[in-house]
């Protein structure tokens, strides 16, 4: 068992992929505590306005995205047969649109 884990920790395939996967843990501990000593240090109506501006930016970040990843995956999709041109923007706009 422990020369598997081994094997899988020299291989920076899986090495990179646990970085990234505790880089988002630690991200949201991190931002589950700031959350919890605003609520106990801060008026409700403050926190109120906070959520409110950090999801408008979040949408704003959301949809600009929306406009880039449309152009680049159109032309990456060019090559593509003329009938399944069609299907990777419907899923690129299915996917922007869980943002929202």
């Amino acid at each position: 068992m422990q020369n598997k884990l081994r094997s899988l920790y020299t291989d920076p395939l899986y090495r990179n992929s646990l970085a990234l996967m505790l880089n988002s843990a630690i991200g949201a501990f991190f931002g589950l505590l700031f959350w919890i000593v605003a609520a106990r240090t801060m008026p409700a109506k403050e926190i109120g306005l906070a959520t409110a501006a950090i999801l408008a930016a979040a949408l704003i970040v959301g949809l600009s995205k929306l406009g880039n990843y449309s152009e680049a995956y159109s032309r990456w999709r060019q090559g593509a047969p003329y009938r399944q041109r069609g299907l990777g923007i419907e899923s690129l706009f299915k996917h922007q649109t869980d943002y929202v």
